[in-house]
C-alpha cells in the first residue's frame, strides 16, 4: 500500500515546517494536485521557496544548515557525515534542488516508518 496523498502532503508539511498542515492548507494542496494544477514535487518546491521555510531554517541558511534541519524535522535525528555529504553533493552539483531534498526526506521509507505509516518501496 502506497502512502495516500493526504499522508504525502502531511509529510511535506512536517519536513518543511515541523508542523502538521492546517485543514485549509491540506485541502488546498490536495485540490491543486488532484486537479492537475501541480504535482507533489511542485508543492515541495513551493514549500522550499516559502517564507515559512526560510524562517525555520534561518534566512539565508546554507544548504548544510537546511539539510540538517530536514533531518531534524523529518527524521528526528542528525544526518551522518556521509548522508549529509550525499545530499549536499546533489544540491551543489545541481542534480537536485531544495524541493527535491524536501520531498526526499518527507517521502522516505524512514519517515513513513517513524510516523507509523506503511510505505512500499515500489
Amino acid at each position: 500500500m502506497a502512502l495516500t496523498l493526504q499522508q504525502q502532503i502531511t509529510a511535506l508539511y512536517d519536513a518543511a515546517f515541523n508542523r502538521p498542515p492546517d485543514a485549509a492548507g491540506l485541502a488546498h494542496h490536495i485540490d491543486l494536485i488532484t486537479s492537475g494544477q501541480l504535482d507533489l514535487y511542485s508543492v515541495a518546491d513551493a514549500f522550499a521557496a516559502s517564507a515559512e521555510f526560510a524562517a525555520g531554517t534561518g534566512l539565508g541558511g546554507t544548504p548544510s544548515v537546511i539539510v540538517q534541519r530536514l533531518y531534524s524535522n523529518a527524521l528526528n535525528r542528525a544526518g551522518s557525515v556521509e548522508e549529509s555529504s550525499a545530499w549536499l553533493d546533489l544540491l551543489y552539483t545541481g542534480r537536485a534542488d531544495m524541493g527535491d531534498a524536501l520531498a526526499g526526506f518527507a517521502l522516505s521509507a524512514e519517515y513513513a516508518t517513524l510516523v507509523g505509516w506503511h510505505h512500499d518501496a515500489a
